[in-house]
């Protein structure tokens, strides 16, 4: 049985990547490709685009297709396993939006990262209080448990992209400061974060604008 999606990790992208630059360099098309699986062109368009857990059975008949000799297969195929593992966000994939899992991947392979927000202070700089009062006010139909859970996937993402060293540069209006979102304890465990991140030397740049 195949695993519940949760999107695809950067390895998982790499190995569906170098399947399509491998088949490209043997000349042949998607349809061309397609003849050596069982399925359709579309099947071998969800694994080139990593819409699809890795199969060996079927990549080995691509790899096999293309030309490529027995020792690069079998190196090949020693990766898959590890492609298909799910990411570290596979627990909270029941609270994430569709597009979280797709931008999770992707996330945790960036140097740097630019956010912004029109009204609100950018997501990557929220605290847990203030993501939680916003689940509150933007999704009301979530239980209690789904919104902490929500509220923790931010954290644990701030705390991976600190440990690798992101670089994040922030946007920010003004108006983010006013917009009343939970109570003044919120706002100020805001500022007291931004305090601390500079003092510990954070990879985190930011800009307040203000309305001409």
């Amino acid at each position: 049985m195949a695993r519940a999606r949760s999107g695809p990790t950067e390895a998982h992208r790499a190995l569906a990547g170098r399947l399509r630059t491998l088949r490209l360099a043997a000349g042949m098309s998607q349809r061309d490709a397609a003849e050596f699986l069982p399925g359709s062109v579309d099947t071998l368009r969800r694994i080139e685009g990593a819409a699809t857990s890795l199969d060996e059975g079927q990549v080995y008949k691509l790899l096999r297709g293309y030309g490529e000799p027995a020792e690069k297969i079998e190196a090949f195929l020693g990766q898959v396993a590890m492609a298909n593992l799910p990411g570290w966000w596979h627990q909270w994939r029941t609270v994430m939006d569709r597009w979280q899992m797709k931008l999770m991947g992707v996330e945790g392979a960036a140097s740097l990262i630019r956010v912004w927000d029109p009204a609100l202070v950018p997501t990557l700089l929220r605290t847990r209080s203030y993501a939680r009062a916003l689940e509150e006010v933007l999704r009301p139909d979530l239980s209690p448990a789904a919104k902490d859970a929500r509220a923790e996937l931010l954290m644990e993402r701030q705390r991976r992209l600190a440990k690798q060293r992101t670089r994040i540069w922030a946007i920010m209006p003004a108006l983010a400061l006013q917009t009343l979102v939970g109570d003044d304890e919120v706002r100020k465990q805001i500022l007291w974060g931004w305090t601390r991140r500079r003092r510990a030397g954070a990879w985190v740049a930011m800009r307040v604008c203000t309305s001409p």
